[in-house]
């Protein structure tokens, strides 16, 4: 598969991790807890001597944000990887996009019933997309050194 066709397909993951996002953002305020409240049900017995049920739902919906903005902010970097620029250049470039779709997002939540925008959010979401993108590139370079140490002893 070369580069171009790779590039398309990460490029269409990001934009079907985005378009998920804008679909749950659209959920009323009640349908959001109730999304929440399938993967409290499930958690909360396992930790229910250490976390309140608040504690525990709180801590579900913040770790929704970090866990799906690590997959979007992993897509788009890698979208923008496969360009010639910089690392660096590509990982500010993939943050920035999430940063800014975060904030759409949180704004579209403003047109959804019960439902609010919160910058909190936006930066929890942005700081998920550089831990997924700095996990891919810690991954990347064990991968990466595991090949060299392999070949040198091949």
């Amino acid at each position: 598969m070369n580069g171009k066709t790779r590039q398309m397909l990460w490029g269409a993951a990001s934009l079907l991790i985005m378009g998920i996002l804008f679909y749950l953002s659209a959920d009323p305020a009640d349908a959001s807890t109730a999304k929440s409240a399938f993967f409290t049900d499930r958690f909360y017995p396992l930790v229910s001597a250490v976390l309140t049920l608040d504690q525990c739902t709180f801590l579900i919906r913040k770790a929704a944000h970090v866990s799906i903005y690590a997959l979007l902010g992993i897509c788009v970097y890698q979208t923008c990887r496969l360009e010639a620029r910089g690392e660096r250049g590509n990982v500010w470039i993939a943050v920035g996009t999430c940063f800014l779709y975060a904030c759409t997002d949180e704004l579209h939540q403003l047109f959804s019933s019960g439902r609010s925008g919160q910058f909190d959010d936006v930066l929890l979401d942005s700081i998920g997309a550089l831990l997924g993108i700095l996990l891919l590139r810690c991954l990347q370079s064990v991968f990466r050194q595991h090949r060299k140490r392999r070949q040198a002893h091949d």
